[in-house]
């Protein structure tokens, strides 16, 4: 033995197989839910199990053989023992075997499958995680939940806060808009009596420019009447003169 640890030191090539063969063969072992032989195999629906959960197994074996299943806890207390007949197509399954209870002990638990005829057997392991380990799985995720909540609660306040901002500026807005519309009525009335009193005031240049011209037409007739009367009676003096 000591020979060969000393051949396996010196030779690393051959000191890294060995080493990787028996990794290979550990993760073989330690694989927790499936197991199998040349034709029989078991394997459970979980790797997992906790209170209250119930056990189903399937796998494959010689076709139409008769097989016999036990549910072994870690104190080796057989908690179940049936037998199931394999399909025509190599398969079985088992749906519900057990149901476990708050009362049986938690640890890793063995499914023994064997095959009636050839006297094969297989195991596949599982773990049932105790109640009180449940129970601070369930109290660490509550915890994490009322930690959300929490968030969530301060996100809306923050929410909240910001509908009320945006209602205040809302309103701003709405009196800013109602004040621009009472400046846009302000001004219409006052364009209106502006434009009525330039009209008025057209009206009063107009009739003004009319009684101006009137007057200069009046005043025109009465200078050409009275030129003509002028003339009228020059004509009559030197009349009267030449009599003379």
């Amino acid at each position: 033995m000591r020979s060969a640890l000393q051949n396996l030191a010196r030779n690393p090539a051959s000191r890294n197989a060995s080493l990787m063969l028996l990794a290979i063969l550990i993760m073989l072992s330690a694989t927790p839910a499936m197991a199998s032989a040349e034709f029989l195999s078991v394997k459970t629906d979980k790797d997992t199990y906790n209170i209250g959960d119930s056990v189903s197994i399937s796998g494959t074996a010689t076709p139409n053989a008769s097989l016999s299943i036990k549910l072994l806890d870690p104190s080796n207390a057989r908690k179940v023992e049936s037998e199931v007949r394999v399909a025509s197509n190599g398969s079985y399954s088992m749906e519900d075997i057990y149901i476990l209870k708050v009362i049986d002990e938690p640890g890793m638990w063995k499914v023994n499958v064997c095959d009636l005829s050839s006297n094969e057997t297989v195991e596949a392991i599982f773990e049932v995680v105790a109640l009180w380990e449940r129970l601070e799985t369930l109290e660490g995720q509550l915890a994490a939940l009322q930690n959300q909540i929490q968030a969530l609660e301060g996100t809306v306040e923050t929410l909240e806060t910001q509908l009320a901002n945006l209602q205040n500026q809302t309103q701003t807005l709405e009196g800013t808009v109602e004040t621009l519309e009472t400046s846009v009525e302000g001004l219409s009335s006052r364009l209106s009596a502006a434009e009525t009193s330039s009209m008025i005031a057209y009206v009063a240049i107009g009739m003004s420019v009319v009684s101006v011209v009137l007057s200069i037409v009046a005043i025109t007739r009465y200078l050409q009447k009275r030129d003509i009367y002028r003339r009228l009676v020059g004509k009559t003096e030197r009349g009267r003169i030449r009599r003379r």
